[in-house]
């Protein structure tokens, strides 16, 4: 098994790390790291005293994570030298940190708001993923037809940050005929998702709480890359499985392909029901203002057998998104059902270092696992001398809506 080399990089300095624990997870707001590096003659001991340092890990010359130094801890004896031991957080430790100006967006996307609300400490954004970026495209076909339609050259599109340009959309569409402006709500319809009228911003809220709920209301997560890049996009699922896990008894014939040092897993049932119901109200616009009809929709989780139920009151525009909700709601649980997490020796392979946000293929015969999982968590810990694993988080493919 390859052994790696963790380095970090801090104030113009190249250190190179005795013990190291460095920690990705999807899952959470921040990934956080632990860098242990020998300080002799106290030649380092200046480091200490700055102010949030801007750094980068690196595991094998590849840049595992891009943050902030939070804390620095110097342990040593008398005559023995001592140690730095570095702790901090990738860039998004800062929106988790940080409120976010208390202000009012209009005409808004996700990137949009990423850019202007964290441009200050994660520059770069991305709309990732090939189904998002159709998305994108689709809705400036759809308005560039609209535009077409009514001759209207305030709706023009911008291609700038893979985000349309919604300046002009309200007083154009004030120019509309009553037939016109029905065809230009119809043909937005799939878009009203992704671009937000109004988004207010209370006092107190981070950075990172107006980002995460509004990528939730498009059905997206925002997570930060290992070179420091924001990825807003959904879940990658479509790709092959990039690594392999091996569990078999020491009876087992396939024993010698057993490459797991330790596993747990964890099987969650509070959070399952037998009946899931999403509650709504859709207005009637045919008829008198204020009018509308009652809808419920409702999922049947046949594997409960205790008559549990799950209400969700809040209001939904449509049938159609009550069932768009009340699925990701259900499909969020059996997500959260089943964990899976193993040890592995080193952090690479088939000379791939472990990353999140893959899929993993698991023949475990000791537990009954056989399938293809989605990484959400990963963990590289060790040491320059010692011993070098990788601890992994598994959950179901395919589930995951945010």
């Amino acid at each position: 098994m390859a052994r790696s080399e963790v380095r970090l990089f801090v104030d113009g300095n190249e250190l190179q790390a005795s013990e190291w624990s460095i920690e990705s997870d999807l899952l959470q707001p921040a990934d956080a790291f632990e860098v242990t590096v020998p300080n002799p003659q106290g030649r380092l001991s200046y480091l200490a005293d700055l102010m949030l340092p801007g750094c980068s890990v690196l595991v094998d010359d590849t840049v595992q994570m891009t943050g902030y130094v939070d804390s620095v801890t110097q342990d040593g004896q008398p005559g023995t030298g001592n140690v730095l031991r570095f702790s901090g957080r990738d860039a998004f430790g800062q929106l988790v940190d940080c409120a976010a100006a208390p202000q009012s967006l209009a005409n808004h996307d996700v990137l949009m708001m990423a850019i202007k609300l964290a441009g200050a400490f994660v520059p770069d954004w991305i709309v990732d993923n090939e189904a998002n970026r159709l998305k994108l495209q689709r809705a400036r076909r759809q308005y560039a037809r609209i535009a077409k339609e009514v001759k209207d050259d305030a709706l023009t599109f911008r291609a700038d940050n893979l985000s349309p340009s919604f300046a002009e959309t309200a007083k154009s569409v004030s120019r509309l005929n009553q037939k016109r402006l029905a065809i230009a709500k119809a043909n937005l319809a799939a878009i009203r998702a992704t671009v937000f009228p109004r988004v207010k911003i209370e006092p107190g809220e981070s950075i990172m709480d107006v980002l995460t709920k509004a990528a939730k209301k498009t059905g997206m997560l925002v997570w930060l890359a290992a070179d420091g890049t924001g990825v807003i996009a959904k879940p990658h699922y479509d790709q092959a499985a990039q690594y392999e896990i091996h569990l078999h008894k020491p009876s087992s014939p396939l024993k010698d392909r057993n490459n797991v040092k330790g596993y747990s897993h964890t099987h969650t049932h509070n959070t399952r029901y037998q009946t899931w119901r999403q509650l709504g109200w859709s207005p009637n616009t045919k008829s008198t203002a204020g009018q509308g009809s009652r809808h419920a929709v409702t999922i049947t989780d046949s594997d409960i057998t205790l008559p549990r139920l799950k209400i969700f009151p809040r209001s939904t525009q449509s049938r159609k998104h009550a069932k768009k909700t009340i699925r990701r709601e259900y499909e969020r649980s059996l997500f959260d059902a089943v964990q899976l997490s193993y040890t592995v020796e080193g952090h690479t392979q088939n000379g791939l270092l472990w990353q999140i946000d893959t899929l993993c293929s698991v023949d475990d015969t000791v537990t009954g696992h056989q399938d293809t999982y989605y990484v959400t968590r990963r963990r590289f810990s060790g040491s320059l001398s010692g011993s070098q694993v990788t601890e992994v988080s598994l959950r179901r493919k395919g589930l995951l809506l945010p």
